[in-house]
């Protein structure tokens, strides 16, 4: 099922992200708004609850917004609403009591039991975040239902797996 993606995306890897509570947002975002075009959504919260950035190209205008600006912030003003909204504020939240830090895993268990202390979490969003976040290799974001046989085979590597599918579906 791979060996053509391999050839075809020969050296594809998997992005880290500098930000973990970007990659959580993005995450729940995508996930949360199937209504709405996640890329718009999430550039429209950053110019929102973001802070102005002088940078030399016009694509680059605010930085992502830390926990702090969205903890209690009016998300629905920026297109997110309901269960995407609770779960984000629940995210930040987290993150300000402490009780979730993206700092290095242990493990692939460690880093999902860490984000799943946020609640609407889902398992899928959470493996997204563990493998761009926590960088972990055997993370496996895609949907089960997708993977005929299962992903067992492709362990520790699952989340190479992962980002070739991706490049084959768009999931």
């Amino acid at each position: 099922m791979l060996k053509p993606l391999l050839i075809s995306h020969a050296g594809l890897r998997v992005p880290g992200i500098w930000n973990g509570f970007e990659a959580a947002v993005r995450a729940i975002v995508g996930e949360g708004l199937m209504d709405q075009t996640p890329k718009a959504v999430l550039k429209r919260f950053a110019r929102m609850f973001g802070k102005p950035l002088k940078a030399s190209t016009t694509e680059l205008a605010h930085l992502f917004p830390s926990p702090q600006d969205v903890a209690e912030a009016d998300l629905a003003a920026a297109g997110i609403r309901g269960h995407t909204e609770t779960t984000i504020r629940a995210l930040a939240q987290a993150m300000l009591a402490g009780d979730l830090t993206f700092q290095a895993s242990m493990n692939l268990e460690d880093a999902m039991a860490r984000v799943r202390v946020v609640h609407g979490i889902s398992r899928q969003a959470a493996e997204y975040i563990a493998m761009r976040a926590f960088g972990e290799p055997d993370a496996f974001p895609v949907p089960l239902d997708k993977v005929p046989g299962g992903s067992a085979n492709w362990r520790p590597w699952r989340a190479y797996a992962a980002m070739h599918l991706s490049h084959r579906d768009q999931f």
